[in-house]
């Protein structure tokens, strides 16, 4: 299986040691975990994967994702986000995420998310059903 390298952006920092171990023991090799919009430091380590928590971040969610996606055009993001508004998934996808994950999902969720979005190129939780309701009769 070929290594696949993750930056992590996660402003609370107490959910970055716990996503980098889901992470690493789904087989991803987690690179750099970071709590603000640090690009240099992300072209550094040249993750294939970017997981980014959107809601938190010290910049606009949009301009964050595009400011990611302009330095990293061959990155998969994964967007992290409690956002519930209608079309905010679509609005994420637009602005340069591949993966869009509800703060909702549980860890083998988020894990076959990402892992989906390497597959296809991309993949958006099942929770962002247009409505901005999570749908609790999937689960």
């Amino acid at each position: 299986m070929k290594t696949i390298l993750v930056g992590i952006i996660e402003p609370q920092r107490l959910f970055a040691p716990f996503l980098t171990q889901v992470l690493s023991e789904a087989g991803f090799t987690v690179v750099t975990s970071i709590d603000t919009l640090a690009l240099d430091q992300l072209c550094r380590t040249e993750p294939s994967v970017i997981f980014v928590d959107i809601d938190f971040i010290d910049v606009e969610a949009v301009d964050a994702l595009r400011q990611i996606r302009s330095v990293l055009p061959d990155a998969t993001i994964c967007a992290y986000t409690g956002g519930a508004e209608e079309g905010w998934a679509a609005t994420c996808t637009r602005a340069g995420a591949n993966c869009v994950i509800s703060k909702s999902a549980m860890p083998d969720e988020i894990v076959a998310g990402i892992q989906r979005a390497l597959k296809v190129g991309a993949y958006v939780d099942r929770r962002f059903d247009g409505t901005g309701h999570a749908d609790d009769d999937e689960r």
